[in-house]
Order: C-alpha cells, then sequence, then structure tokens
C-alpha cells in the first residue's frame, strides 16, 4: 500500500496503516470479533458479559447485509439496522466502563479493544452501510469462517453470573507433541529415499 492511496484501506487496526491519512479505513470485524471472544474467556465478570454482548449483535446485520446482496438491495433494512448497531453501541459502552479502572494487565487490554471499538465504531461497520464491502478480506473467512468464530464462544450471560452451556461437549485438549507416545516400531509407516511416510 503506498503513503498516497486514496481508496479504501481494509486492515485489523495495526497502527502504521494509520499513517494512510489520504485513505478510507475500513478496520476488519472479523478480526475484533475474534477479540471480542478472546476477551470473553478472562477478565471480570461485567467486561466479559460486555462482551458476549458486543459478539450477539453482529450475527443480524452479517445475515441482513447478505440477504440484501442476494436480493439485490442496495442497503441493509433500517430497522434491524438500528436494533442491533444500537445493542452494540451499548455493550460497547459498558466494556469501557467496567474496565476503567485498568487494575490488571487483561483488563488494560481489554479497556483498550474497547475504547476502540468505541472511538473507530464508523471503520469497524463501514461494511454495514456500503454492501460492496465485506465483514473481512480474508477470502477463507469471507467463505464460513467468520461465522464460525460466531459459534465459538461456549458460555452465555445468564441470571447474575457467566455458566457454561452444559449441553454443548466438551473439548478435550491436546496433548504436547513431546508427550505423545510413540508408535510402536512395526506399525510405523516404511520411509522412502527422501523420509517421506510411504502410503501403501
Amino acid at each position: 500500500m503506498l503513503p498516497g492511496f486514496t481508496g479504501i484501506a481494509m486492515h485489523d487496526a495495526w497502527a502504521p496503516y494509520d499513517t494512510y491519512t489520504e485513505a478510507v479505513h475500513a478496520l476488519l470485524s472479523a478480526h475484533v470479533l475474534r477479540e471480542l471472544v478472546a476477551a470473553t474467556e478472562r477478565g471480570g465478570e461485567a467486561a466479559r458479559c460486555a462482551a458476549y454482548r458486543a459478539i450477539d449483535a453482529l450475527p443480524e446485520p452479517m445475515k441482513a447485509a447478505e440477504a440484501a446482496r442476494e436480493a439485490g438491495a442496495g442497503r441493509i433494512e433500517e430497522q434491524v439496522k438500528a436494533r442491533e448497531l444500537h445493542g452494540l453501541r451499548r455493550a460497547v459502552a459498558d466494556g469501557v466502563k467496567a474496565t476503567a479502572a485498568r487494575a490488571s494487565k487483561t483488563e488494560a487490554k481489554h479497556h483498550a479493544l474497547s475504547k476502540r471499538l468505541r472511538d473507530r465504531r464508523e471503520d469497524y461497520l463501514r461494511w454495514v452501510h456500503d454492501l460492496t464491502l465485506p465483514f473481512d478480506n480474508n477470502a477463507a473467512e469471507q467463505n464460513g469462517q467468520a461465522d464460525q468464530s460466531l459459534r465459538m464462544p461456549a458460555h452465555r450471560a445468564r441470571g447474575p453470573g457467566l455458566r457454561r452451556d452444559p449441553h454443548l461437549p466438551r473439548r478435550r485438549p491436546l496433548r504436547p507433541t513431546h508427550a505423545r507416545r510413540p508408535r510402536p516400531s512395526h506399525a510405523r509407516q516404511p520411509l522412502d529415499a527422501q523420509g517421506f511416510g510411504v502410503v501403501a
């Protein structure tokens, strides 16, 4: 990207990109979605709940944008846009408030994330107002990976606290490579001249 670029620059909010002052910046919502998912895993209860609510506000605009494209419409239905974006705005504001003390490294990181979402709201949501822009500029994520990320959180806000959904299966952590048991010598595949396994 050249310093004189004047089009729409889609990126992940890496600070050096902001030096391209002539460009219109569109920050990748799929990237910040991964940050929000990470924010649900650590930190105070109020901050984690705010992150969950921010995540929950994104699927409907995504679906509405896709439906509008398929129908040949030029924009998302205003009622859906207003409702979901209002929920996102409230969640981000609560996230800023919940982490304002920055009492730990985790809380400071979550505070910076919430402030970035608040201060650069329009950059993150350009895809909502301009249907020619995708949720993410990564082809793999446009083909379904972004939607999978929405389903990643295994918790939901219930009652006064956060509880894991008991109906979701628990994921068995992988053992480190060095801790895995070697296969018996008779079960190993023969190697060819270059050292690659030969499949019979």
